[in-house]
């Protein structure tokens, strides 16, 4: 996880597969966030694609959990 200031902008560029630990590793990342700063993006280009198959649950847009079967 790379973090990159330009003026008021922060720039956090991703990268792997998202696990448990990459919670912990995103707030690190935001821990260079001041409030300084205008503008967040996040750039998520280089993060392994999300699919069902390797879930155990999923969660629909109306908020009900569902199986990922």
């Amino acid at each position: 996880m790379g973090v990159h200031h330009c003026g008021n902008s922060v720039l956090i560029s991703a990268e792997g597969e998202l696990d448990e630990d990459a919670g912990g590793v995103r707030l690190q990342a935001l821990d260079h966030v001041t409030t300084d700063d205008r503008d967040l993006l996040v750039d998520l280009h280089g993060v392994t694609p999300w699919t069902p198959a390797a879930c155990s649950t999923s969660w629909t847009s109306t908020g009900t959990r569902n199986s990922c079967a």
